[in-house]
């Protein structure tokens, strides 16, 4: 059996139970005259409690969310009128079965009865409403999330782009190499981008390429330092999250006219990916920059929630990310 089908049973039954025998725990005990009519009042109450149960399930597993929730109020209202004729009809059989004082006292039993039918329909309905905009919350995200996701292609065609034009700028022998890593990085994009995880190690080698492909067009005067310790193992993290944080690196790094530098260590320790990267910066940030930047930390929002810090510092003559995500 699933572990979250169990999880729920469970916790249902829980429930259910603290539901049965909480009144009788804080409720009084019957003395004198109640003594002789407790094993009918018992027996009343777990009938009722029983049957407010089945009622709960029929409403917020069909009644609610076929009928109801599909403008089908009139068909609603008949469900609704049914247990209550059905819950007066035993009522009304009760005294005839067993000797019970007074039809007032069959009322009061009756009226209970009917508290607890409007109580569980307030529970089912205030779950349903909760389920259902939870469940709102999430398509919402996730097309916004597919969305952001979707904007990442046409940034790194223009990234990739550049580079292969400053390598055929210098006839570079290195183009060949260059664009077969460029085909396995769009594969990548195309085909595990739209996957919701993916393995640790994957998105580590597409970054490697990356990297590769920008250091073909750098000249001497830019240093990169690029270190990863710890062991990926099985862990999985959400595809091309990264990547936006080192393309502006490179963006914002790279001079053919002065010295500049570039170091980006991504650590994994535990559950725990630790991505430093700091990098001079030699070129202005533009009015429309940091768009990557800020999809990247919506879906760290989506995503991770609060299973992530980030730490920018934007100076005057460098730019530095810190980056601490709980992984899967």
């Amino acid at each position: 059996m699933n572990k979250q089908l169990t999880y729920n049973i469970l916790k249902h039954l829980a429930l259910w139970i603290v539901y049965l025998i909480l009144p009788i725990i804080i409720l009084p005990r019957p003395t004198g005259d109640y003594i002789e009519r407790s094993q009918f009042i018992l027996f009343n109450y777990f009938f009722s409690s029983l049957y407010s149960i089945i009622f709960f399930y029929v409403n917020f597993f069909w009644a609610i969310p076929s009928l109801a929730d599909k403008n089908k109020k009139g068909k609603y209202l008949l469900v609704l009128l049914f247990f209550v004729l059905m819950c007066s009809a035993v009522y009304k059989i009760l005294p005839t079965v067993i000797n019970f004082e007074t039809e007032r006292n069959i009322f009061f039993l009756f009226f209970a009865a009917l508290i607890k039918l409007v109580f569980t329909s307030m529970v089912a309905w205030v779950i349903f409403l909760y389920k259902r905009n939870k469940e709102h919350t999430i398509a919402k995200n996730q097309a916004e999330l597919a969305y952001l996701k979707a904007q990442i292609n046409p940034h790194f065609l223009f990234n990739v782009l550049n580079s292969l034009y400053a390598l055929a700028i210098k006839k570079s022998d290195k183009v060949v190499d260059a664009i077969s890593q460029i085909s396995d990085m769009m594969r990548y994009n195309i085909e595990e981008s739209q996957k919701c995880f993916v393995s640790l190690n994957q998105e580590l080698e597409y970054l490697q390429d990356y990297i590769d492909i920008q250091k073909l067009r750098l000249t001497t005067k830019t240093k990169i330092t690029y270190n990863i310790k710890g062991e990926s193992g099985n862990k999985q993290i959400e595809p091309l999250l990264l990547i936006a944080f080192i393309e502006n690196a490179f963006k914002y790094g790279v001079s053919t006219e002065k010295e500049s530098e570039i170091i980006i260590n991504i650590q994994i320790v535990e559950n725990n990916l630790k991505l430093y990267i700091q990098n001079d910066k030699v070129r202005k940030f533009l009015s429309t920059s940091g768009t990557g930047i800020k999809n990247t930390i919506k879906r760290l929002n989506y995503t991770y929630n609060n299973r992530y810090v980030l730490d920018i510092s934007d100076k005057d003559d460098y730019y530095r990310v810190q980056l601490l995500i709980k992984l899967q």
